[in-house]
C-alpha cells in the first residue's frame, strides 16, 4: 500500500512538472530524414591504390526541412568477413543540408577489403541514389615484381618470309624463327624493366633489345622477336636475360628440314547466261595430292579490285575440297590464289576466269568540275559536304558507289546511286571532321554491276582549322542598387555561330543566373548591356556556351566585381546562464550576441542551440541585421542529464553556417522518496518559483529596451553598499564606462549603458552588509553610483531620444532599436 502510494506521488509530481513545463516556451522537435547520397562515394584516387592509406568521403543529405542528426558506422571487413577495423561518427544537419563525411583508413594490409556503412539516428525513406546503409570494396596492391616465368613457358615457331606461321611441327629449313617469351609480374601495379635477347647460327647472330617493358599487376607480357635470318638445318643458340640481374634462360634449338605442300586451284563456271547485274556462280577446286605437309593458308579470289572471297584453307595430303563462290556479274576478270603458306607446287597454285565481253552500264564523270567540295572554312566538328556529276554511258541500268577513306585506307562515308541507261545523275555525301590541320582523303567511284571508267578516283585535301574560340568581358554597371551588365562578345573568324548568353552572379562560390538569351556572332565584336537587378552577391558572371557547334572550350567564363559592400555576420554564445547554475531537467536560457559588422542589410538566418549528442535542444527565426548593428537573442531549454554540457549555436542564413560553443558544468536533481501526502507548501512554492523565472526572464529581454528610464527606479532594485566600504573604479571594457564598484566584490558586473558583462575581483576582505531584493539572488551585480547630470541625444538610426551622463563618451545601445553608437559623437 505504502508503494502505492509513492507510486501515485510520484504519478502526481510528474504531471504538475509538465504543466510547468508546458508554461514555459517549447522547441519544435525535429524530424530529420539523412541518406548517404551513393553517386557521393569516392576514395582519394581509386578503390585500388598502392599505399596502407587512403581516405573515403560521401555526402549525407537532409532531405527535409527539419534538423536532424545521424551516427554513421564504419566497418572494415577483410574477404573472410572478420572485421578489421570500426568506427563511429556522430552528424548533425540542418533542413535540406549537405554535408561532406571523410572516413580516414590506414596501416591497412595488402589484398581485398570492404567497408560497410550504416546510419543511425534520424535516417530517412531510401529513395533512387539515396541509401542509409551500402558497402564499397577496396584493395591495397603489391608492389611490382617482374620477371621470367619459366625457359618451358617459351615458344619457337617458324615462319615464312611474311611472318606467318608454317605449318611444320617443328622448326624446319627455311623458316624464319619466330620466339615468344612470357614476362609476369606478380605484384598488383604495373612496371617496366629491360631485357636483352641474343640468337645466332652459324656465321650469323642478333641482338634485342627490349627498354623498359611496362607490365601491368598480376598481368603477363609476352616478348616476341622475329628473326631477319632463314635457318638452315642444324643447331640455333637463343639466351635472354634482365637487366642489372643475374637471372637469364638459355635454349639450344634443333632445325629440322623443310617439307612442303603441293597446293593446286581451278575454276568451273555454273552459271548459264551470265548477265550483268545478276548473280553468277563457281566451283573453286583445292587439292593437295602430291604435297609433303599439310596446306594451312588463305585463299583469295578478287574480282577488278574487289575481294570476293578470302577462307582459311587446311589441305592434307592427298585430300581436295569444293567451294562456292558468287558474286554479281559485271564485265571483268576472277583471279583466285594460295596465300600465307609456302607451296611446293610449280604449277596450278593460281587459277582465272574472265567475264569481259558483258552488257553493262558503263560510269563516267559528267562535267569537268570532278568532285566538288561544299560549304567552308571548315573547323574541327564541322560537316563538310561532297558530291560529283555521274553519268551513265553503258547499255543497261547500274548501280555506283562514291567512296571517301581516310589516307590510312579507313572508310570515313558512303554513297550510292543508281543510273538508267544514258543518264546523269548527281551523287553526294556528307561526314563530319573530327581531326583539326590538312587532313588528306582518297575517293572513288565503284560498281557492282558495271565499269567504272578512269579517272572517277583521287585524292583531295581538307584544310580544318582548329576549334573555333569564344570571347567575352563584362562590367558591373551600378546604379541605386541595380546592377546593370555590360558585355562584348565574340567568335574566332570562321563560320557564323549563335552562341547562349546568360547573365548573374556569383555568392558564396555558387552562380545564380537570372536571364539568358541566344546571339549569332560572325566576324567582330556583339555588344549589349543586360539588366539584372539586385544582386546579393559581389561579383557579377556571364556564361558563354556554344548552340549547336563544338567550341575550344564548352563554356567561356567572364566576371567583374561590383564595389565590395556586403554584410559580415559574427556570432557567440555568451558564458553566463540564466539561472547561472545548471541542474539537470531544469529550464535555463542562454544570450546569443549576434553583429553585422558589414556595409550592406544582412538576411534573416535560422538559430539552433545543440548539445554533443547533436539533439536539437532550442531553435528560433532571427531577423536581418542592419549595417554595423547588434543584437541579442535568448534560448531557452531544458538542460539534459549528464555532469557536463557542451552547447553549440549554429546560424544558418544564405548557404552559410557559422558556430559557437561553450562548456557549462550542471547539477544532477536529488530525488527524495516522501509518504504519500499532498505537498501544499512545495506546489505553493514551485508554482511561486515558475513565476518568479517567468517574469525574470521577461523583464531580462525587455530590460535592454527600456534603457532610458530614470536611474532613481533602477537603483530601488538593489541597496546602495554601506558607506563605511571604500569604492573602486573599473572602466567597462566594451565602451570604456567607468563604474564604481564595491571593494569586496568578487563576480560578474553588468554595464548600466551598454549591458556588456564581465568579471571583478575584491580587493579588500572587510564583509559588507547588502540586501538583494527576493529572487535576485542570481542576478549580475549592477553598480550603482551617483550620476552625473544627463545631457539628451538622438539616436543616428530611428532618431529616439537619449538621456545620458553629461562626461559619457563611450558606447550607448538605442532602446527602440538595439542600435550602438557612440554617445560623444551623437552628443
Amino acid at each position: 500500500m505504502e508503494g502505492q502510494r509513492g507510486f501515485m506521488s510520484h504519478i502526481f509530481l510528474a504531471g504538475l512538472l509538465l504543466c510547468s513545463v508546458l508554461s514555459l516556451p517549447t522547441v519544435q522537435a525535429s524530424s530529420g530524414a539523412i541518406l548517404i547520397e551513393e553517386s557521393t562515394l569516392f576514395f582519394d584516387d581509386s578503390p585500388s591504390f598502392l599505399g596502407n592509406t587512403t581516405n573515403l568521403s560521401f555526402d549525407l543529405v537532409e532531405q527535409n526541412n527539419s534538423a536532424g542528426s545521424v551516427h554513421v558506422n564504419s566497418t572494415l571487413l577483410d574477404l573472410s568477413g572478420q572485421v578489421l577495423w570500426t568506427q563511429n561518427q556522430s552528424h548533425a544537419l540542418s533542413g535540406n543540408e549537405v554535408k561532406q563525411v571523410l572516413i580516414q583508413l590506414s596501416d591497412l594490409e595488402i589484398g581485398y577489403m570492404q567497408l560497410h556503412l550504416k546510419l543511425f539516428g534520424d535516417v530517412g525513406q531510401l529513395s533512387n541514389g539515396f541509401v542509409s546503409e551500402t558497402t564499397v570494396s577496396l584493395q591495397r596492391l603489391a608492389p611490382s615484381s617482374i620477371d621470367f616465368v619459366g625457359s618451358s613457358s617459351i615458344t619457337l615457331s617458324g615462319i615464312d618470309s611474311l611472318g606467318q606461321f608454317t605449318s611444320n611441327s617443328t622448326i624446319r629449313q627455311g623458316d624464319y624463327i619466330q620466339s615468344e617469351i612470357p614476362i609476369e609480374n606478380v605484384g598488383d601495379v604495373a612496371g617496366s624493366e629491360s631485357f636483352v635477347l641474343d640468337i645466332g647460327q652459324g656465321t650469323w647472330n642478333e641482338t634485342i633489345y627490349y627498354e623498359d617493358v611496362l607490365v601491368n599487376g598480376t598481368s603477363t607480357v609476352v616478348l616476341e622477336y622475329q628473326s631477319s635470318n632463314m635457318v638452315v638445318e642444324g643447331e640455333i643458340w637463343f639466351n635472354i636475360s634482365k637487366n642489372d640481374s643475374v637471372s637469364s634462360l638459355s635454349l639450344m634449338i634443333l632445325i629440322g628440314p623443310p617439307p612442303l605442300p603441293d597446293a593446286t586451284l581451278a575454276l568451273e563456271i555454273l552459271t548459264e547466261n551470265v548477265t550483268a547485274g545478276e548473280q553468277v556462280s563457281f566451283n573453286l577446286t583445292l587439292s593437295n595430292l602430291l604435297g609433303e605437309r599439310s596446306f594451312d593458308g588463305l585463299t583469295v579470289c578478287d574480282f577488278q579490285g574487289d575481294e570476293i572471297y578470302n577462307q582459311s584453307i587446311l589441305l592434307s595430303i592427298d585430300e581436295s575440297m569444293i567451294e562456292l563462290i558468287s558474286f554479281t556479274a559485271r564485265p571483268g576478270i576472277l583471279h583466285c590464289s594460295f596465300i600465307d603458306d609456302r607451296n611446293g607446287a610449280t604449277s596450278g597454285d593460281t587459277a582465272t576466269y574472265t567475264l569481259e565481253g558483258l552488257d553493262s552500264a558503263i560510269f563516267d564523270g559528267a562535267g569537268p568540275s570532278g568532285l566538288a567540295l561544299i560549304g567552308g572554312p571548315w573547323h574541327v566538328d564541322d560537316v563538310i559536304d561532297v558530291s560529283l556529276l555521274l553519268r551513265n554511258q553503258g547499255n543497261t541500268s547500274g548501280q555506283a558507289h562514291l567512296e571517301i577513306r581516310s589516307n590510312l585506307d579507313v572508310l570515313v562515308a558512303n554513297s550510292s546511286i543508281t543510273l538508267e541507261q544514258g543518264q546523269a545523275g548527281d551523287i553526294a555525301l556528307s561526314f563530319t571532321l573530327t581531326e583539326s590541320g590538312l587532313q588528306d582523303y582518297n575517293w572513288m567511284i565503284r560498281s557492282s554491276d558495271g565499269i567504272v571508267l578512269s579517272g572517277l578516283n583521287g585524292t583531295f585535301s581538307v584544310d580544318v582549322a582548329g576549334e573555333q574560340a569564344m570571347f567575352a568581358e563584362v562590367l558591373a554597371i551600378e546604379s541605386q542598387g541595380e546592377v546593370t551588365i555590360g558585355w562584348n562578345v565574340s567568335i574566332d573568324n570562321g563560320v557564323s555561330r549563335d552562341v547562349k548568353l546568360r547573365y548573374g552572379y556569383r555568392i558564396s562560390g555558387t552562380d545564380v543566373f537570372v536571364s539568358e538569351q541566344i546571339v549569332t556572332l560572325g566576324s567582330g565584336i556583339v555588344s549589349g548591356q543586360t539588366q539584372i537587378g539586385e544582386v546579393p552577391g559581389t561579383e557579377i558572371i556571364l556564361r558563354m556556351s556554344p548552340v549547336g557547334w563544338s567550341a575550344s572550350t564548352s563554356s567561356y567564363i567572364a566576371t567583374a566585381s561590383l564595389s565590395g559592400e556586403e554584410s559580415i555576420y559574427s556570432m557567440s554564445l555568451n558564458a553566463i546562464t540564466i539561472p547561472r547554475q545548471l541542474q539537470e531537467g531544469s529550464m535555463a536560457t542562454v544570450t546569443l550576441d549576434l553583429e553585422n559588422s558589414g556595409q550592406l542589410t544582412g538576411s534573416t538566418g535560422e538559430l539552433l542551440l545543440i548539445d554533443s549528442e547533436g539533439t536539437v535542444l532550442a531553435q528560433t527565426t532571427s531577423q536581418a541585421l542592419s549595417a554595423g548593428s547588434t543584437s541579442k537573442v535568448d534560448l531557452s531549454f531544458e538542460v539534459p542529464l549528464g555532469t557536463e554540457l557542451l552547447l553549440t549555436a549554429q546560424w544558418t542564413f544564405d548557404n552559410t553556417v557559422i558556430e559557437s560553443e561553450k562548456s557549462f558544468s550542471v547539477e544532477s536533481k536529488e530525488v527524495k522518496e516522501e509518504g504519500f501526502e499532498i505537498p501544499w507548501v512545495a506546489l505553493g512554492g514551485g508554482m511561486a518559483t515558475s513565476a518568479a523565472i517567468i517574469l525574470v526572464l521577461h523583464l531580462r529581454r525587455t530590460s535592454e529596451s527600456e534603457i532610458a528610464m530614470p536611474e532613481k527606479k533602477k537603483k530601488e532594485s538593489k541597496k546602495a553598499v554601506k558607506k563605511e566600504i571604500e569604492s573602486v573604479e573599473r572602466s567597462c571594457p566594451s565602451c570604456d564606462r567607468t563604474l564604481r564598484i564595491p571593494g569586496d566584490y568578487s563576480g560578474t558586473v553588468r554595464c548600466p549603458d551598454c549591458s556588456e558583462r564581465f568579471e571583478v575581483e575584491a580587493e579588500i576582505e572587510e564583509e559588507i552588509e547588502e540586501e538583494i531584493e527576493e529572487g535576485d539572488d542570481d542576478d549580475d551585480v549592477e553598480v550603482i553610483e551617483t550620476p552625473p547630470a544627463k545631457v539628451e541625444i538622438a539616436c543616428p538610426e530611428c532618431s529616439s531620444a537619449l538621456r545620458v551622463p553629461s562626461d559619457y563618451g563611450g558606447s550607448v545601445r538605442c532602446p527602440s532599436c538595439s542600435n550602438v553608437f557612440s554617445a560623444k559623437q551623437n552628443g
